[in-house]
C-alpha cells in the first residue's frame, strides 16, 4: 500500500510538473532535485522542465544549486540551467565559486556575470580565470568582471592584462568590461594603447569608451586625458 501510494504521489507530481510548472512551490524543490538527478530512461524530457520550474522560484530554490550546476553541460541548451542559477542569484554564488575553482567551466563565469554586483565575492576567482589557457574562459571571465564591477583594485588590473590577448573576442570583452568601472587614469592609459589593435571593432569600442569618459568622468584630469587619447585613434 505504501509503495502504491508513493507511486501515485510521484505520478501526480510529474503531471503537475508537465501541465502547470508555474504552480510548484518551495515545498516541491526536493522532488524537483530528484527529477534532475534521476538518470533513468525517459526522465530526460522532464529535467529541463524541472530546471525551469526551479528558476521561476528564484532564491526559494537555493537548495537545488548543486544539482543545477551538475546539469550545466547536460542539456542541449545550457541557458536553461544558467537562467535558473542566475534567477536564484546571490544564494548560488558560493557554490558556483567553489565549483569554478575545481572545474574551469566558462559557463559558470557567464552565470556570475548575469547575476551581476550580487556576485562580488566571485571577483578573486574570476581574476584568476582571465589567465586561463582556454580563451572562452578568459572571454567570459572578463565579461563577468565588468558586469559585476566590484573590487576594482583586483578586477581592473586583471581585465587590463588581457587587452593584448591573442583572441579578438577576449580583447573586445575586456574593453567593454572596463567601461563599467569608474573612470580612472589607469583605465584611460590602458584603453589608449588599444589604438594600435589590429581589429577595428576592438579599436572602435575602446575609442567609444574613451569618448564617454571624456564627457562623463568626475575627475577633470581623467576627462582631459581621455579626450587626448581619443584624438590619437585612427579615423
Amino acid at each position: 500500500a505504501i509503495i502504491v501510494y508513493r507511486m501515485q504521489e510521484h505520478s501526480q507530481f510529474m503531471m503537475r510538473l508537465e501541465m502547470s510548472p508555474a504552480d510548484l512551490t518551495r515545498s516541491d524543490v526536493p522532488r524537483l532535485i530528484r527529477v534532475l538527478e534521476d538518470t533513468s530512461e525517459g526522465n530526460w524530457e522532464m529535467q529541463p522542465r524541472a530546471a525551469r520550474a526551479l528558476g521561476k522560484m528564484g532564491p526559494d530554490a537555493a537548495e537545488a544549486v548543486p544539482a543545477l550546476i551538475g546539469k550545466l553541460d547536460y542539456f542541449a541548451d545550457s541557458s536553461i540551467v544558467r537562467g535558473a542559477l542566475a534567477s536564484i542569484g546571490a544564494d548560488s554564488v558560493p557554490a558556483i565559486v567553489q565549483e569554478l575553482r575545481l572545474e574551469p567551466n566558462f559557463r559558470l563565469a557567464r552565470v556570475l556575470g548575469t547575476i551581476g554586483p550580487a556576485a562580488a565575492e566571485a571577483v578573486p576567482v574570476l581574476c584568476e580565470k582571465v589567465k586561463s589557457t582556454n580563451y572562452s574562459m578568459r572571454r567570459e571571465a572578463s565579461w563577468a568582471l565588468g558586469q559585476i564591477h566590484a573590487n576594482p583594485t583586483l578586477a581592473v588590473p586583471a581585465i587590463i592584462s588581457v587587452l593584448n590577448d591573442p583572441e579578438k573576442s577576449v580583447r573586445q570583452r575586456a574593453v567593454l568590461a572596463l567601461s563599467h568601472f569608474e573612470a580612472s587614469e589607469q583605465i584611460v592609459a590602458a584603453l589608449a594603447k588599444v589604438k594600435v589593435d589590429e581589429t577595428e571593432s576592438v579599436r572602435t569600442n575602446a575609442k567609444a569608451t574613451l569618448f564617454l569618459i571624456s564627457d562623463e568622468a568626475a575627475d577633470e584630469n581623467v576627462r582631459r586625458a581621455a579626450m587626448e587619447a581619443v584624438a590619437e585613434f585612427p579615423e
